[in-house]
């Protein structure tokens, strides 16, 4: 048996912006002030139900019906007029209204020090003003605005609409260094450094409660990377060292323990140190052959997640029984979906100046993990790409390209619902039931496509 989270949402969203610059240059400075203005306004809504199908080729719908303590029995063999094959409505539904607006004042100068020496770098600064009102509850079978529901301290009350507000006064910065040692060579350096507040999604969350001021304290964003770089006719090169952290991450996340659907909030960091070569070859006039090799190592930090009463929208349905709770760990596991090793492989020829060109495209990856957990894990795959382009002249233009040509199978993604599964867990349900059915992300099979595009 496979379970399905049925989401239906209804939106009603208002954007605006506003931009203003003033630029000038000066001998060795070219100068850049501006402002920014955004609105974003939005009614949205989803409502939500569960349902169950057989796990064959051919997937059925499967009857369903609600067992005391509201976990579902599959009684796939009854009669369907006595049973319906939707269950759980709105437990994990949330409705939110409010806006999210902007501004911001930024500054940016290209500063040409010496002959050899030019620095970029700017500044931000952002106010960011949140606010409107939501329904953080845990929603029983069936609940609706007005109904009756459960707080945080599982009490039964009314759901009515409760304000959240929040204002970020956010800082940012980032400059780049380029020296060249020689005409055709040199070191680069470059820096940023980044707050960044939550949106008003988080507030619209899914949850018994709205996220506390420590949850929606700013995040920061640090890069760097330092490096060489090479031009030549025949080649251009570029290798840089580069560090990435994130010390705090907050999303809302809806996925399932031991069948049941759970809402949980994540919050965790990422730290890696990376390498890259990027370069590219010039063999021959019209050919160009673009290579990348990158290697990076992302890390989880501060990761852990409880599930208790409010993660699975009241006592009621709590699998591990009503007040328990258990706690999972991810610290130092590797980020879901991002490859240690990246290798792209790009050859592409222009035909008559330009008027034709064949391209290929190369990409390995290695091993990537589809679970935070890092329970589940998928194989190193190639992904492959070639085609041509044909000018015809200034207004037609024809394509033709084919993708996977070298029919490879991959997975990529995260896998739903994994999150609490140790590779324990999932060698022993392999063991026991000969496999475990789940949805990921897969590569396209062999597929050819033709593109004309016209110019009037």
């Amino acid at each position: 048996m496979q379970q399905w989270l049925n989401l239906v949402q209804h939106a009603f969203i208002n954007d605006g912006m506003l931009r203003a610059e003033l630029s000038k240059e000066a001998k060795n400075n070219k100068w850049l002030l501006g402002i920014e203005s955004i609105y974003h306004f939005e009614d949205h809504d989803n409502s939500s139900s569960f349902y169950n199908t057989s796990i064959e080729k051919d997937q059925k719908l499967l009857y369903t019906q609600m067992a005391s303590g509201g976990n579902p029995v599959d009684i796939s063999a009854i009669n369907p007029f006595s049973y319906n094959a939707f269950y759980l409505y709105n437990v994990a539904a949330n409705y939110a209204k409010g806006h999210e607006n902007r501004n911001a004042f930024y500054a940016h100068d290209t500063w040409q020090v010496r002959p050899d020496l030019k620095i970029d770098g700017g500044i931000r600064l952002d106010y960011i003003n949140i606010g409107g009102n939501s329904l953080p509850y845990n929603f029983a079978p069936g609940g609706t605005m007005g109904s009756m529901v459960t707080d945080v301290h599982g009490n039964p009350v009314v759901a009515n609409l409760q304000p959240f507000s929040h204002d970020y006064l956010l800082p940012s910065l980032a400059f780049h260094i380029n020296y060249n040692i020689k005409k055709n060579y040199g070191l680069l350096a470059e820096y940023s450094y980044a707050q960044m507040g939550s949106n008003i999604s988080v507030f619209e969350a899914n949850a018994a409660q709205l996220p506390t001021t420590e949850q929606v304290k700013p995040q920061t964003v640090d890069f760097g990377r330092a490096g060489i770089f090479f031009n030549h006719r025949l080649v251009e090169l570029v290798a840089v060292l580069t560090y990435i952290e994130k010390p705090k991450i907050l999303q809302s996340v809806s996925t399932s323990y031991e069948n049941v659907g759970a809402n949980i909030l994540e919050q965790y960091g990422i730290k890696t140190l990376g390498a890259t070569l990027d370069m590219m070859i010039h063999p021959a006039k019209g050919f160009d052959f673009h290579t990348l090799v990158q290697y990076m190592s992302p890390k989880y930090e501060n990761f852990t997640v409880t599930l208790n009463d409010n993660s699975f929208g009241g006592a009621s349905n709590n699998p591990m029984g009503a007040g328990k709770s258990k706690s999972f760990t991810y610290n130092g596991n590797t980020v879901v979906g991002v490859p240690n090793w990246t290798i792209e492989l790009d050859p592409s020829y222009l035909i008559d100046h330009g008027k034709a060109r064949i391209w290929m495209s190369f990409r390995n990856y290695s091993k990537t993990y589809g679970s935070i957990m890092n329970s589940i894990v998928f194989k190193p795959h190639w992904e492959s790409f070639g085609g041509v382009e044909l000018h015809v002249n200034r207004q037609f233009t024809v394509g033709f390209n084919v993708e996977n040509i070298l029919s490879q199978l991959g997975l990529s993604g995260t896998v739903g619902g994994s999150e609490f599964l140790t590779k324990s867990d999932i060698d022993g349900l392999a063991v026991k039931t000969g496999g475990i059915p789940m949805t990921g992300n897969y590569l396209r099979p062999t597929t050819f496509n033709f593109t004309c595009q016209i110019k009037f």
